[in-house]
C-alpha cells in the first residue's frame, strides 16, 4: 500500500493498525518493536471518555500523557498516535457519556459531548471521528449495536434509542436532521485547520487537578493553551506558560483569562 501511494506522489500516506490494548507499555511494542507506523490510541480513548463523562478526574489524563515518551523512536512519537472516542467494536462516546450523565438531562449530555470532541481535536495525536457522532448517536453497546444507519432505518430499536442533542430519530433520516454537535465539531475542525500547533505542535501538560486539565501546544513560535473543565460548576486554575508578558484571548468557548508575567489564570 505504501509503495502504491508513493508511486502516485503521496509520500506521507499514513497506515495505522488496531491493537485493542489500553496499556501504553504494551501498545508501544507494536510501534517500537514491530515497526507498525502507528496504531489506534486505546489508552487515550479510555482516559478521554472517563474524563469527559465525569467518571475520572484530571489525573487520569495527566497520567496518560506521562507515558508518551514510550512511543518515541527515530521516526515515530506520540503525536503520530491515532486518537478516537469510540468505534464500531467498543461502542460510541455518546453511550459512555449517557451511562454516567443521562439522568442529568440533554443539556449536560450535549456539553459533555462537546468536551469530548474538544479533547479529540485539540490534544496530541491524529483525530478520527466515528460516523454519526456528529448526529448525537449513542448506540446501545459495542459491535453491531454501535453501527446504526444514517439513512432512515427499519430497525425498531434504532428508531427509539437516545440521541444526544436531538429526539430519537423515528422514521427520519439522520441526514435531514440538524444536531448541535455538528456546529461544535465544525468549529473545532476550523481551529484545527487554522492553527498548526493543534495539528503538529508539541504538547506540554500545564495543569491537572480535580476537574481541570490544561496543556500548551507549540509550533512556529506560537503557544496555544487548551484548558478543559469536566465539572458542571465553573472552575478556576492558575498555571505557568512559556510565552511571557503577552496578551491572551479565547479562541473557542466561554473561558476568561487573566495574564501575569509568566502565568495564566483561567475561569472555565
Amino acid at each position: 500500500i505504501d509503495a502504491a501511494a508513493k508511486s502516485v506522489g503521496i509520500n506521507d500516506f499514513t497506515i495505522f493498525g488496531e491493537v485493542w490494548d489500553v496499556n501504553p507499555i504494551n501498545l508501544m511494542n507494536y510501534i517500537r518493536r514491530n515497526k507498525i507506523q502507528t496504531v489506534l490510541d486505546f489508552p487515550f480513548q479510555r482516559s478521554a471518555a472517563e474524563f469527559a463523562s465525569g467518571y475520572s478526574d484530571a489525573t487520569t489524563i495527566e497520567n496518560l500523557f506521562s507515558y508518551d515518551d514510550l512511543y518515541t523512536t527515530a521516526t515515530t512519537n506520540a503525536s503520530n498516535m491515532v486518537t478516537f472516542l469510540g468505534n464500531h467494536d467498543m461502542g460510541r462516546i455518546g453511550r459512555f457519556i449517557a451511562i454516567i450523565s443521562e439522568s442529568d438531562g440533554q443539556q449536560v449530555l450535549v456539553e459533555r459531548s462537546q468536551l469530548a470532541n474538544a479533547m479529540l481535536f485539540t490534544l496530541r495525536g491524529g483525530p478520527v471521528l466515528y460516523y454519526g457522532d456528529e448526529k448525537g448517536m449513542t448506540g446501545d453497546g459495542g459491535d453491531q449495536l454501535a453501527r446504526q444507519d444514517m439513512f432512515a432505518t427499519q430497525v425498531d430499536a434504532w428508531k427509539s434509542e437516545l440521541r444526544i442533542g436531538a429526539s430519537p430519530i423515528g422514521n427520519a433520516s439522520a441526514f435531514s436532521v440538524k444536531n448541535p454537535l455538528e456546529d461544535n465539531i465544525t468549529a473545532l475542525q476550523g481551529l484545527y485547520a487554522q492553527y498548526p500547533a493543534l495539528r503538529i505542535g508539541s504538547q506540554q501538560v500545564r495543569f491537572g487537578n480535580g476537574s481541570v486539565f490544561a496543556v500548551s501546544r507549540f509550533t512556529d513560535n506560537q503557544e496555544i493553551v487548551v484548558a478543559y473543565n469536566s465539572n458542571d460548576e465553573p472552575q478556576k486554575a492558575t498555571f505557568n506558560v512559556s510565552t511571557k508578558g503577552s496578551k491572551w484571548s479565547a479562541l473557542l468557548g466561554k473561558a476568561t483569562v487573566d495574564a501575569a508575567e509568566q502565568a495564566l489564570s483561567v475561569s472555565l
